[in-house]
């Protein structure tokens, strides 16, 4: 058994941005970016004998396109400006390696992202405190899905695999804020988070294939699905000390950091089934404590890492998803640990 896949990629871009001051608080960003991306790609299985060849030519894929990006500043006060960007993204489109006769066809598009940001940047008293705040909403057109081809579901099934499609436009609104303090001349606080209103897409639900009654394959998504890998929310906060000390007869800086971090819940993939399940991961809390001691040449540091020796589920894989045990992989974050270090700097 022997099976290869190969692409050869070629990107052109031609982008670029202008800053014009219309006044002495008024400002315009206008930019774009021009893209073509050429591939070429190769795939194919040798079986051994006895067993049927799955012959797939190679394929050439072009994506091109235009993406603007138009943005406005405006000063309030020496201190605090609000603005507003429209910009657009894309995600190159792409092939699936077949596997028998697949429902969703071999080849997708780009997607593309429009997305609206609204924010405000502050600083306030004498600028030891400062306050930035950003909004956006993101309209995700031709979204690229990736969820287990309904094939496998046929009698007698195809063999079971995970596809990529254009199936469906999304909506993503949420919110950034980040606020940093200094208390005193040794003490620092900083706080931000990431809120989401909402993130769902609203998905094909069937896909033609005369193979399946109606002709109507069922894609198993719901009408309207929340879109996974976005935390519903997220934050992290921070306390920095730092002062002089002398010790052993030595003049050097004291440093301290106390830290703390919380990833909300978030699910790992679209589509759900009993080959490859829906699962939620995240909804972990993380805090760590960084001590040392800086004489300049010299360098010596404490970290204690993780101190709740969390168990945090970065990502379920449910690829690997075994329905008899009812088991997968996890991706899980570094359990407790320490680490102690001495530097010398030349």
């Amino acid at each position: 058994w022997y099976s290869h896949q190969g692409t050869n990629r070629k990107d052109l871009a031609i982008f670029g941005e202008i800053d014009y001051q219309i006044t002495d608080r008024l400002a315009l960003l206008l930019g774009g970016r021009y893209y073509e991306v050429d591939r070429y790609l190769s795939y194919g299985v040798e079986k051994p004998a006895g067993y049927a060849q799955n012959v797939v030519p190679d394929r050439t894929d072009v994506d091109d396109g235009f993406i603007p990006k138009v943005g406005v500043q405006y000063d309030l006060t020496d201190n605090m400006m609000v603005w507003a960007v429209y910009s657009e993204g894309y995600r190159v489109g792409g092939v699936n390696r077949a596997r028998g006769e697949p429902t969703l066809p071999l080849q997708y598009e780009s997607d593309i992202i429009e997305n609206m940001e609204l924010g405000i940047k502050s600083s306030f008293m004498d600028d030891t405190v400062q306050i930035n705040a950003t909004v956006y909403e993101m309209a995700w057109k031709g979204m690229q899905l990736e969820l287990t081809d309904p094939s496998f579901s046929l009698s007698p099934p195809q063999p079971w695999q995970a596809v990529v499609a254009n199936l469906g436009d999304a909506e993503v609104s949420g919110m950034d804020l980040d606020v940093t303090a200094l208390l005193s001349d040794n003490l620092q606080v900083g706080f931000n988070i990431t809120k989401m209103f909402h993130a769902y897409v609203n998905p094909m639900e069937t896909y033609p294939d005369p193979r399946f009654e109606g002709g109507q394959a069922s894609l198993g998504l719901d009408p309207q699905s929340d879109l996974p890998f976005f935390a519903d929310m997220s934050y992290s906060m921070y306390l920095d000390y730092s002062d002089n000390m002398q010790i052993m007869g030595l003049d050097g800086e004291l440093f301290a950091r106390f830290q703390h971090s919380y990833e909300g819940e978030s699910l790992n993939q679209l589509g759900d089934g009993s080959a490859a399940p829906k699962q939620v991961s995240g909804n972990y809390r993380i805090t760590d404590l960084i001590v040392g001691y800086d004489l300049g040449d010299w360098k010596a540091q404490l970290s204690l890492n993780n101190i709740g020796d969390e168990r945090g589920i970065t990502y379920k894989d449910s690829s690997d998803f075994d329905p008899y045990f009812g088991q997968n992989s996890d991706n899980v974050i570094r359990p407790r640990n320490y680490n102690f270090s001495i530097r010398r700097f030349f």
